[in-house]
């Protein structure tokens, strides 16, 4: 039988190779979902995203206290000229498969922004002969974190595997401790 099959041949026919643990043995039953031949990702990750937004903004109901009074409106009193808004977030995601179908993961990251618009006031004969306007500079900062989980999984819509119907559902916390750098409007309107 030359340049045939020999016998010898027949019995050395690759067997698949057994899936092997990662190191960290994420995710748990990975190695199993890996014998059913499902592909999983690496069970660690990281991620960064940037976040900028700037936007003009109404203000419909402006108030005015003094000395630590109770706020009155003064809408019909004094206008706001265009305020316009900018926010800008950096946060880092470090994530870990738990499970073939289950990811954790921690946010970390620093949140600020600030508001910039000007208060027109009357003219009011003594107190204000020329009218008066007021700056509008409202800024503030502060660290975010929080954490979530993202649930994941696909279901085969045939036998031969070749369309699989999949879907994810993800549930997070954040809280961002802002410090404001004016949380009152203080002005000197003489002059």
């Amino acid at each position: 039988m030359a340049g045939g099959l020999k016998a010898a041949d027949l019995n050395t026919v690759d067997a698949p190779e057994t899936p092997k643990p990662h190191w960290s043995h994420l995710p748990i039953w990975g190695t199993s979902a890996a014998e059913r031949g499902f592909e999983l990702p690496l069970p660690f990750g990281v991620g960064v995203n940037y976040y900028l937004e700037r936007q003009p903004f109404e203000i419909g109901d402006l108030q005015v206290a003094l000395l630590g009074g109770d706020p009155i409106p003064v809408q019909d009193f004094a206008t706001i000229e265009q305020v316009t808004t900018t926010q800008s977030s950096l946060t880092t995601r470090i994530d870990a498969w738990l499970f073939p179908f289950l990811n954790l993961y921690g946010i970390l990251g620093y949140t600020s922004g600030e508001m910039d618009g000007k208060v027109e006031l009357p003219t009011i004969p003594i107190l204000l002969p020329n009218g008066g306007e007021l700056p509008l500079l409202i800024g503030y900062e502060g660290p975010t974190f929080g954490g979530g989980v993202t649930l994941g999984g696909g279901v085969p819509l045939n036998q031969t595997k070749t369309t699989t119907l999949f879907g994810v559902v993800d549930a997070n916390y954040t809280v961002t401790d802002l410090d404001f750098t004016d949380e009152a409007l203080f002005t000197d309107i003489s002059g």
